[in-house]
């Protein structure tokens, strides 16, 4: 609760890039994975988030899945592991995951296109 107070407080930007196949992947129930996909379409809204998704039909030829991160700005890169968080600090390393994540942005779509494949996975749900 404490990460979704940051979506409304500040003047930060805050950049979402899921892939399709998670918006389909539930690891909670039906209707817990329902209000999710809801919450999504809801935070859309907020100035300070954008959110692009990948789609499966994406050409990823040059784009890889890699680990899930968070970038901070220049400052820091925060990947979670199964065994805590790592911090990258090291510019050059910085430079590294915001260069994928340039990547990853290109092949999203956004908007009108985003909120398809949010609301196709919402349909396909067996409610």
């Amino acid at each position: 609760m404490d990460r979704q107070r940051v979506l409304r407080q500040g003047n930060r930007k805050f950049v979402f890039i899921p892939e399709e196949a998670v918006l389909c992947y539930r690891l909670t129930s039906t209707v817990e994975h329902a209000e999710q996909l809801a919450h999504l379409m809801e935070i859309m809204k907020f100035p300070s988030v954008s959110i692009g998704v990948i789609p499966l039909t994406v050409d990823r030829e040059y784009v890889r899945p890699i680990e899930g991160f968070v970038i901070f700005g220049d400052e820091q890169v925060s990947i979670e592991l199964l065994s805590g968080y790592l911090k990258i600090t090291q510019p050059k390393e910085i430079a590294m995951y915001s260069k994928e994540f340039a990547a990853l942005a290109s092949v999203a779509v956004y908007g009108h296109g985003a909120r398809n494949l949010i609301t196709a996975a919402q349909e396909a749900l067996p409610l």
